[in-house]
């Protein structure tokens, strides 16, 4: 009686799920650009934890958008 129904809302739900990735870099990109950013976070391996950092900056003159990664367990920093 409603496979009509259930076979448009499931390829509306298909087509959300498929637009979804779409946008969120579009939002992730817009909170970047109000101001600089510093991410940090940990790449677990099977015996050891290596923290990254990265800095993610826009210059205020050209709009360029510029990053840079650390790794401070390895003693590299930027």
């Amino acid at each position: 009686m409603y496979t009509w129904f259930r076979v448009l809302l499931s390829r509306c739900l298909i087509l959300f799920l498929l637009l979804l990735p779409a946008v969120q870099p579009v939002a992730a990109q817009t909170q970047l650009l109000k101001s600089g950013t510093i991410w940090q976070g940990a790449i677990d391996f099977s015996s050891m934890e290596l923290r990254i950092v990265f800095k993610i900056q826009q210059d205020p003159g050209t709009g360029e958008i510029k990053a840079s990664m650390d790794s401070p367990d390895q003693g590299a920093a930027n």
